[in-house]
């Protein structure tokens, strides 16, 4: 019979052992490592031969180009190769990823911004996008922040990772979620949407691309759906200044964003331009 050893309860258990945490690995976890790492990366392999065609893959050499970025593919075939992974485990809906982009002038203006309105909160903070899809299609995206730092003082404000969603696109309607990943050295979503239509998965991660990929904050309501709530402070919209832009007065200039009868014309315009793109998406079959 092997011995049992107990610690009293009364004496705290040394898991902070700085030679545990310090020490060199071993040869044979070395050579488990090694062996991990070969296997996911015939296993990437195999997966490129199966789903990447010839014509997949000078499509996102092109894009490549247009980005003027020679990594972009692999990170884009990093965001593809992570909705592969996330699908086999999502086995009751469906799975998209999103172009990679470098950085999201929306989440950087909201909370990193020292005038940002999400900037210095003293709790954490929720509020609703609301994304035009076509057929007159929303999609409301939930996001979270949270606060990180090591002192009050210190404290700095992002957003979570993980987001939910919940809208309609024609007559169909949906519920579901997104989550930032890494693509490489670049930033993916990956979209969760509930059911078996590909189409609408793909369609929200089309848009929030479009959304998120480094436009002026200027430009963010012109891909808002119609509103009655403030997409900040989520308070009733009374003034159609107010509906067109998005935001109730006193949150555009904590923002910084125009809140005038010129901007709500400039915002309406911008609208019917990403109403027009949203048309060819359809017709393209959101590839």
């Amino acid at each position: 019979m092997p011995k049992l050893f107990a610690r009293p309860i009364n004496t705290k258990p040394d898991i902070w052992n700085k030679d545990l945490l310090n020490a060199e690995p071993t040869a044979a976890q070395r050579e488990y490592w090694e062996q991990q790492y070969q296997v996911k990366k015939q296993e990437r392999a195999k997966w490129e031969e199966d789903f990447i065609t010839t014509e997949k893959r000078t499509e996102i050499e092109a894009l490549a180009k247009s980005y003027k970025d020679e990594d972009f593919t692999e990170c884009y075939l990093d965001a593809l190769y992570a909705a592969h992974k996330a699908r086999q485990k999502f086995t009751y809906g469906v799975v998209a990823a999103t172009t990679p982009f470098w950085h999201s002038t929306l989440f950087t203006w909201l909370t990193d911004s020292e005038d940002g309105i999400l900037h210095d909160l003293e709790r954490d903070y929720t509020f609703t996008v609301p994304l035009a899809l076509p057929d007159e299609g929303a999609v409301n995206i939930k996001f979270h922040t949270k606060r990180f730092g090591d002192s009050p003082s210190q404290l700095n404000v992002r957003l979570a990772d993980k987001a939910e969603l919940v809208g309609h696109l024609g007559d169909v309607f949906f519920r579901g979620s997104i989550e930032q990943t890494f693509a490489g050295d670049m930033t993916t979503y990956l979209v969760f949407v509930t059911g078996k239509n590909q189409q609408i998965a793909d369609t929200i991660a089309a848009v929030l691309f479009k959304f998120l990929d480094g436009h002026h904050p200027k430009e963010f309501a012109g891909y808002l759906a119609p509103s009655l709530k403030c997409m900040t402070c989520s308070r009733p919209l009374l003034d159609e200044i107010s509906k067109a832009v998005g935001l109730g007065a006193t949150c555009a200039k904590k923002l910084g964003v125009p809140h005038s009868f010129a901007a709500a014309e400039t915002t309406l315009q911008a609208r019917a331009q990403h109403a027009q793109w949203l048309q060819s998406l359809t017709h393209q079959g959101n590839k």
